[in-house]
């Protein structure tokens, strides 16, 4: 470590998150001209840009993003999905790597979560969980091509979770549909 990572966190400027206008707060100690630092407005550019006059939760801003997307979007939403019956080598190639990619790791994982949760969770479940909310996913959100399968750390909860319910007589299932429902609330 020739100590150009410190030099670089030591002269680095500070400003909070959102900030706008010229900044003169900068870190204790910093030995960058004063020159060299200027004038650091946020955003660069378009002041109509800043995130700071979109005010949030009011009712004009309330998912403003996503209305204005689906809007944009609206008028070429069935010509997506004619596009890809009418045109099935295009769709074709795309549909077998997702069923592949995605149901290698589903068998994989159902089986390891089916010794893991004492036989209450397995492949079945794991396969039809994925194609369900996978199908659900590429139609509603837009993203056809997302994996929408199991992973270690997912596995690793399952299992600590199960583990946990059987040592302390807790029905498994209801409590882990419970975690999934403080989880949609939450997030």
């Amino acid at each position: 470590n020739d100590g150009s990572s410190r030099q670089l966190y030591d002269n680095g400027v500070v400003m909070p998150v959102g900030w706008t206008g010229s900044s003169n707060r900068r870190r204790t100690g910093s030995k960058m001209a004063p020159a060299a630092l200027g004038s650091t407005a946020w955003p660069v550019g378009d002041a109509a840009a800043n995130p700071l006059d979109i005010a949030p939760f009011r009712r004009e801003t309330w998912m403003q993003g996503i209305r204005n997307d689906v809007r944009k979007r609206w008028p070429l939403y069935a010509a997506d999905w004619l596009d890809g019956i009418r045109k099935p080598a295009k769709s074709g190639g795309a549909v077998l790597f997702l069923y592949f990619a995605v149901l290698a790791p589903a068998v994989a994982f159902g089986g390891v979560m089916q010794a893991a949760t004492f036989g209450a969770l397995g492949p079945r479940d794991v396969l039809l969980s994925c194609g369900l909310s996978g199908m659900a996913y590429a139609c509603l959100a837009g993203q056809p091509m997302t994996f929408v399968a199991p992973t270690g750390l997912t596995l690793s909860f399952i299992g600590a979770l199960a583990a946990w319910a059987a040592k302390t007589g807790v029905p498994f299932l209801p409590m882990y549909a419970w975690c999934g429902v403080w989880t949609s609330i939450y997030l």
